[in-house]
């Protein structure tokens, strides 16, 4: 559950006593407003089918990396290699072809938001990193290796930005931070990431999507228990 920082987490416990009690090994469970996908998660490890959809779509990304199956070896090698690429470039290119990605990919309004935010080689290293993540072909290690990108951004602390309380969704900057290396802290957010893949196998049974709540694509009648926490009304 903590492969990413996400606001007003439901608490594991809750939904799988409800999935536990109310449906047996097989059954569909459905989670409209999934959110970091812990109904989901929960129920995939009781054996049950799941299915969920949020508004957010980095909500479905994070859902997605946390249920599809993957080879953690796969993804290990992969993610110290896009960090050995990037050490490389800002070494052997003094920085000058990864600081070109920076104005190619940002109009001026959006440049001067990532440099409110972040240290010139903080954004050095996370455009080098997201960069290499978006050149791989397998879209589930791909969407794995974005939320750890992700993840060592969007925290309670603001990780490698400028920010406090980026996870609760109250961002303010703090000039007296000292950010530490995005490459750093991306291999130790791959381990802390990797490490429940390595302990346990999920089914493959689960459909995650970007949807909302009122419109899902799901006939009448084809799930057998829902369980959600909504949204605060603010």
């Amino acid at each position: 559950h903590a492969n990413h920082a996400f606001p007003a987490k439901f608490p594991p416990q809750i939904p799988r006593v409800f999935i536990e009690n109310l449906t047996n090994p097989g059954e569909i469970v459905l989670d409209p407003m999934m959110g970091s996908g812990t109904t989901l998660l929960e129920a995939n490890l009781l054996k049950r089918k799941t299915v969920g959809f949020d508004i957010d779509p980095l909500a479905a990304l994070i859902v997605f990396s946390k249920l599809a199956i993957y080879d953690p070896a796969e993804i290990e090698w992969y993610g110290k290699q896009i960090v050995d690429t990037v050490n490389y470039k800002l070494a052997a290119n003094n920085a000058r072809e990864i600081s070109e990605l920076l104005n190619q990919r940002f109009d001026p309004d959006s440049r001067k938001f990532v440099d409110y935010w972040f240290e010139p080689n903080t954004q050095l290293e996370l455009i080098g990193l997201i960069t290499e993540i978006e050149k791989i072909d397998d879209q589930t290690i791909k969407s794995f290796l974005t939320v750890v990108f992700s993840a060592i951004i969007i925290t309670k602390s603001g990780g490698v930005s400028l920010a406090r309380d980026l996870a609760h969704t109250r961002p303010h900057k703090d000039l007296s931070k000292k950010p530490k290396s995005a490459l750093t802290e991306f291999l130790k957010r791959l381990k802390t990431n990797l490490k429940p893949l390595y302990e346990k196998h999920y089914s493959e049974n689960s459909l995650v999507g970007s949807g909302n709540a009122q419109q899902l694509p799901l006939q009448n009648e084809s799930v057998d228990l829902i369980v959600t926490s909504p949204p605060y009304a603010n």
